[in-house]
Order: structure tokens, then sequence, then C-alpha cells
């Protein structure tokens, strides 16, 4: 079997998410992995002390290096020159030398499963964060505004889906906490009084935990996307925004309950005020009675001055009210 200058991952070698207790632990698996690396070295027939270098002080090779220091045995710049320039030779296979023969013009590509290309999208970096993000942000909105289940069940199914990409990927504890504490912090800013200072140290504290959430090094397939950092920045600093006007509108609307809701609303009366009888009013059955002891007669249109307790008390609007009028004021 040929080498390859790109570094492999053994198993056990996967950071689990949790560093090592102390320096000595860090050492003893370091060591270990270099002894494994030279006994695959040796048994492959490589170059044991360069392997060895790979993992005790990092080295990285290039192509025509690892070649040339007994790590590989060819360079191919496609796949075409390397099925040819493996073609019959002997390689070990279960410890017994055999010769690689094939024909190099029939190449059967096999493709991921329906169930591989889910688990491989899951655990893509990329994906874990924005699950993560997306999901953690609606736990938090369904704990402050209950009385529905779709948020929290669908932070929840995203959450568990983002864990599990991070079981797949060596992360780090440092970067998820700051990526939970980043939407509490813009999420209660919000209902506190809009947002502030601390949505910035909330936004900051999401690109932060998104830089440091996979700790291992490996190069840009372990790092979440710049590109997906601050996308999922930008929408989160939109969808505060929004939430803040769509609440400063809403607090500047004319309320439509209580004594300051009613008053100045159209009502038609369906029960003779003489002196109190019923009205309706916004939809509603309320009890009324005119200011000064008006009489109002039944399809009158009137208008809410005030509120007495859980009666409404009313005026006389532009139509004139007629004993036994059969008004066809417009109900409101």
């Amino acid at each position: 079997m040929t080498g390859c200058a790109a570094p492999t991952l053994v198993p056990g070698a996967m950071a689990s998410g949790q560093d090592a207790p102390d320096r000595d632990m860090k050492r003893k698996i370091t060591n270990d992995l270099a002894a494994h690396m030279r006994s695959l070295a040796q048994l492959r027939r490589r170059n044991p002390d360069l392997a060895e270098r790979m993992v005790t002080e990092s080295v990285s090779l290039t192509s025509e290096e690892a070649l040339a220091g007994g790590l590989v045995d060819l360079s191919a710049p496609d796949m075409d020159s390397l099925l040819t320039g493996i073609l019959g030779r002997r390689v070990l296979v279960g410890g017994e030398e055999r010769e690689l023969f094939f024909n190099p013009s029939v190449i059967v590509e096999i493709n991921m499963s329906s169930r591989e290309r889910v688990l491989q999208f899951i655990s893509s970096p990329d994906t874990a964060y924005m699950l993560l993000s997306a999901g953690i942000l609606m736990i938090v909105l369904e704990v402050l505004t209950p009385g529905g289940f779709v948020l929290g069940t669908s932070g929840a199914v995203m959450v568990l889906l983002g864990a599990f990409g991070l079981r797949m990927l060596p992360f780090n504890w440092a970067g998820v906490v700051l990526l939970v504490a980043g939407i509490v912090v813009l999420v209660l800013d919000l209902v506190v009084g809009g947002i502030g200072v601390l949505s910035l140290f909330g936004l900051a504290s999401l690109v932060t935990g998104g830089l440091i959430l996979f700790r291992a090094p490996g190069g840009e397939l372990l790092n979440v996307s710049m590109n997906v950092i601050g996308g999922m920045s930008l929408a989160f600093g939109l969808f505060f925004i929004g939430a803040l006007y769509l609440v400063l509108r809403s607090h500047a609307r004319r309320p439509v309950s209580g004594a300051e809701g009613m008053t100045g609303r159209k009502a038609v009366v369906v029960e003779d005020l003489d002196p109190e009888g019923m009205v309706r009013c916004h939809g509603e059955i309320w009890r009324a009675k005119g200011v000064g002891g008006a009489r109002f007669y039944k399809g009158a249109e009137v208008l809410v001055s005030e509120m007495d307790g859980f009666t409404l008390v009313v005026r006389d609007d532009t139509v004139e009210s007629t004993p036994g009028g059969d008004s066809s004021a417009k109900e409101v």
C-alpha cells in the first residue's frame, strides 16, 4: 500500500472535547501517539524517525518532502497517475505480500448512502454552529415568552442535532459557553430595555464562541467558516433590531384594553339605557349608562366617555336616538 503525506487520525487520538487534566497526562498521550506512529511506520517500511517527529514536533511536510523522506512511495497529481503508479506494486495485507493488479480504466465510484450524507452534513462545523445558535435562541425565547411549544420543541431538536455534531468533532467547552452566554445576553438586553451596550457584548461573545468552538488543529475543515459566523451574527443583529422595532411600535400603539383602551370608542345600544342598559363595543357586550343620566335607545350610536368600574359611561354621538329607534348604525 502506498504512503500518504496527509495526517491520519488514529483511533483514540481524537480529542474528546475535555482538556487533559495536567501536563503529565498530555505528555503521556503524546508519547503514546508517537510510539504508535513509529510502529505503523516500521510496519509499512517507512521512515520511523520522521513519522515520530510528526507527532512530537508537529512536523508538516510537502508531498515532495514526504517522498524524499521515505514516508510515501510516490506522489501523483491526479487519480489516473495514482492508479498507474501503484499498478504492479507489492503491499502487505494481513502480514502477506500481495501484488496490486487491476484495470486502471475501470473505476467504480461508491457513493454515500442517504444516512451517511445526513450524518456528514450534521457533523460539519458550520452546520453544528448554526444548529446550536438557532436552537439556543429558540429555547431562550420560549422560556421568556411561555404559552406555546413550537419554539421550544424546534429549539430542543436543533440543539440535540448540534450536540450530535459536536460529539463527532473535537470541540471546546469555552466556545460552547460563550455561544450560550452571547445569545442569553442578547435576549435579556432586548427584554429589559432594548438593544444597547450589552447587545454588542452578546454579539462579540457569539463571534468569539464560533471562532474557538473547535480547538483541535486540522486546517480549515475543523474551523467554523468566517462567512457562517459573520452571516449568523448579522442575522441575529437584524432579528433583534426587528424585534426592538416591533416592541417600540406596540408600545406606541393605542391601548386596546382597560379604561384607556375603551375611552373614545364607538358603541351601539342593544338594550335601552334607561338609565342603564347594554351596548356592544369592540365586539363585546358591556353594561352602560349615559352621562348625567342621559337616555339612549336601542340602535343608537354612542361614544364611550369613561369607565365606572365595569360599566361604560357613554355620551351622544352624531346619530340622534329616538324611542324604539331602529337605527341602522354599524356595529362596532
